[in-house]
């Protein structure tokens, strides 16, 4: 997938390949209770979700970086390590509370949810004044 990251920022632009690989995992976590037991869409759907993880990763450090001012990367970049690592706390508890309640299927639809909301505030926020690549 990142090979490919550069030729698909050129074309898409960081926000739209950034909210569409958001949105392709969203799609395929969501999928995954549907799959049963078919091992090869269980594959295919998890590659699917991985490259779609595997871009929106680095997007999202590189973007963090180029929008930051040069005496404040650091900081930004940090910043957004801690919001991952709070998520990655909180996140886990919040969904197990969901799949305790509508089972273990729910866990994948629910990460799906999140996913198509972050994908919708980054084809929707205002970064600031917008740079060439950032559309």
């Amino acid at each position: 997938a990142r090979m490919l990251m550069l030729p698909l920022i050129r074309i898409l632009g960081r926000r739209w390949l950034l909210a569409s690989s958001m949105l392709v995992t969203a799609s395929s976590l969501s999928a995954l209770p549907l799959a049963g037991a078919d091992t090869a869409t269980l594959y295919a759907l998890m590659a699917c979700g991985g490259t779609g993880l595997g871009l929106a990763q680095p997007i999202t450090i590189s973007w963090v970086a180029g929008r930051a001012p040069a005496r404040a990367r650091a900081t930004a970049l940090s910043m957004r390590m801690t919001a991952n690592r709070l998520g990655q706390l909180l996140l886990p508890s919040a969904v197990g509370v969901i799949a305790g309640a509508a089972g273990v299927s729910a866990i994948f639809v629910s990460l799906g949810v999140l996913l198509t909301g972050s994908a919708t505030f980054v084809l929707n926020a205002r970064f600031g004044e917008e740079r060439s690549g950032d559309t």
